[in-house]
């Protein structure tokens, strides 16, 4: 298991590691001449939540990584992907919109594979500066979803 982890550990950092770029076809935004002051959005809470954010949850045989990248420009890529035992059963990626009032973020997405999948859940920010799943349209194995800032 532990190369799994390790396995998922490399991609994401290969993949989350370009902060500024499309990844996934041409649907992300991208806007190299951003700033603070030109996005309404962005607001002091905002900078906490820009970066990566990871977490794995063991249930039974079955292990769910997921990591998240926040991006300044409001969007989002993350990648959910579930292991029973070494064999990987499921491997997603969405991408879309997130925003942060201080205490709740709120993320809504597709899935890149099927885009009409769609995507939006709550995480509670907790006094640990983690994020816990609140509420939203994943499916009951993933409500135990933490995230933790690795970036």
């Amino acid at each position: 298991m532990f190369g799994s982890y390790l396995s998922f550990f490399v991609f994401c950092h290969q993949v989350f590691g370009q902060s500024n770029q499309p990844i996934l076809g041409q649907t992300m935004i991208q806007n190299e001449n951003w700033s603070p002051e030109s996005n309404s959005q962005f607001n002091k809470h905002s900078a906490l939540i820009i970066g990566v954010w990871r977490g794995f949850q063991e249930i039974g045989d079955n292990t769910f990584y997921y990591g998240y990248q926040f991006r300044p420009d409001g969007t989002f890529l993350s990648r959910h992907r579930l292991y029973h035992g070494e064999e990987t059963v499921e491997d997603e990626f969405w991408q879309g919109k997130w925003t942060f009032d201080g205490q709740i973020l709120q993320i809504e997405g597709n899935n890149h594979k099927d885009p009409q999948q769609s995507l939006n859940i709550k995480f509670r920010l907790t006094k640990d500066l983690q994020f816990y799943y609140e509420d939203g349209s994943l499916p009951e194995p993933y409500s135990g979803i933490r995230l933790n800032k690795t970036q």
